[in-house]
């Protein structure tokens, strides 16, 4: 049931921080994420039409702007221009201070600009059918480093069946599927996985010459539910991306659109990007004043 009309309000919020290290990176978004059913939930009116006019520079060209957050004070507080913007590996973004401009690792890419008036608003197409959510089940899986049991992110894994279906869809022929083992010396990491646990670190070449873990393609191809329609596309930086089909208000599929990215809150001194073991991953967040570790 939706909520009495209320006037559209979202502000930055700092979210806790987490007690086990490492974690996700949108452990340090400022906003909330709207769909255009949420929205009205909230806020008991629908959001804007959608506008196709509303664009944004992504890789070099301007693009439809999907927006999925907004900032009741982008206006009051950047008349003309609302911040600056860090975009990292698969879509996620960095620092929203609006002056200074953080230096991050390799992995985190070039900047973007946003105007007041795009930051202040939403912008959705048609919500797409109600997929079933994507779940991965936990794992005891862990890495033995010298005696210390570090546990496996569980969406690192995935069966042999899955990682050879990618594989076949976008890998090649000259670079099979293998089994992720870290290498090294004496005390090295070592992947250790319990007898029921029937998945493993898979990952393969893809046919752009990147290593891609198998775990990760799956997180992100149903990130919009199990089923969406959608296609593996070339980013513009030499990386496959999942492009779903997005509709729009009228029904028609959306083209050259992109997600404008979500502002994260600055590091914390005891914090750090951490890269992942596996290639192809987003960066998680050490902490090292964390209680836990997993």
């Amino acid at each position: 049931m939706s909520t009495a009309p209320v006037s559209p309000v979202s502000k930055a919020t700092v979210k806790p921080i987490p007690t086990v290290s490492p974690y996700d990176i949108s452990e340090l978004e400022l906003f909330t994420r709207y769909t255009r059913a949420s929205y009205k939930e909230e806020f008991g009116v629908d959001a804007p039409k959608f506008n196709p006019a509303l664009t944004f520079l992504h890789n070099g060209k301007m693009v439809t702007a999907i927006k999925n957050w907004f900032d009741s004070d982008a206006i009051a507080s950047h008349p003309t221009q609302y911040g600056t913007f860090l975009t990292v590996s698969q879509g996620l973004a960095g620092t929203s201070n609006a002056t200074e401009q953080i230096a991050l690792p390799p992995l985190i890419g070039p900047f973007i600009y946003l105007s007041a008036g795009l930051a202040n608003v939403v912008n959705l197409p048609d919500d797409a059918p109600d997929y079933p959510d994507y779940e991965v089940e936990d794992t005891d899986a862990y890495e033995n480093d010298d005696g210390k049991h570090l546990y496996i992110n569980k969406y690192y894994l995935s069966t042999i069946q899955q990682a050879e279906e990618l594989q076949q869809q976008i890998g090649t022929s000259a670079n099979p599927v293998v089994e992720y083992q870290p290498t090294g010396g004496p005390g090295q990491l070592r992947y250790v996985y319990p007898a029921d646990e029937g998945r493993r670190v898979w990952q393969f070449i893809d046919v752009l010459g990147q290593v891609q873990n198998v775990g990760l393609l799956l997180v992100q191809k149903n990130a919009f539910g199990v089923g969406a329609p959608g296609n593996w596309v070339n980013d513009g930086s030499g990386r496959l991306i999942w492009k779903m089909s997005i509709p729009t208000v009228d029904g028609s599929a959306l083209k050259d659109t992109a997600l404008v990215p979500m502002p994260l809150r600055t590091l914390e001194d005891t914090e750090s990007f951490l890269e992942p073991s596996v290639a192809g991953g987003n960066p998680m967040i050490a902490n090292s004043a964390s209680l836990t570790t997993k």
